[in-house]
């Protein structure tokens, strides 16, 4: 599938749960490439690659379902951050956990006595330093998409937006 394809099933279960849509796109873009069909080396399955004890307690029917995946990786979401609401950076540590596992990041935590990103991220594996950053960069871009379709942009101008949208964060990282 494409972003086309999924943005109004994304749109809907955001707007339903409360949540980011751009940061759900970012997230299944980043774990599967949104192809629902898609199962890691590990075994992590669907568009938002759900290990089977993960999907036990968050999924519902097949992890291969596009709208069963988001609405769990949504649910899931907004369980890690909740766990991390007191932290400097609640979403980037949620990603990390959601990446990780929430011990990892727990003990990161422990290890530093940060709750910023930047205080934690050392203390974590290399694939979660480049995964949380990786998704709110492109939850930036997606931002851009949302944004666009609100107020009846074209393609042409969705475009235009993500160019913008990727100068202005490279100005901003550099």
């Amino acid at each position: 599938m494409t972003f086309a394809v999924l943005k109004p099933l994304i749109q809907s279960i955001a707007s339903a749960h409360g949540y980011d849509a751009a940061l759900l796109a970012a997230q299944a873009s980043a774990e599967s490439g949104f192809n629902p069909e898609a199962v890691s080396g590990a075994g992590a399955k669907g568009l938002m690659q759900f290990m089977d004890a993960t999907w036990s307690e968050w999924g519902h029917g097949s992890p291969f379902d596009p709208s069963a995946s988001l609405d769990a990786g949504v649910r899931y979401m907004k369980n890690l951050i909740a766990r991390y609401a007191n932290a400097a950076e609640p979403v980037s540590l949620a990603l990390a956990a959601y990446n990780a596992g929430m011990g990892t990041v727990d003990k990161a935590i422990a290890r530093t006595g940060r709750t910023d990103w930047a205080g934690v991220e050392s203390a974590l594996p290399a694939e979660t330093r480049a995964y949380v950053p990786k998704i709110l960069d492109r939850a930036a871009l997606y931002k851009a998409a949302f944004v666009a379709g609100a107020v009846g942009l074209g393609s042409a101008g969705v475009a235009l937006l993500a160019f913008l949208g990727f100068v202005l964060l490279r100005r901003i990282m550099a």
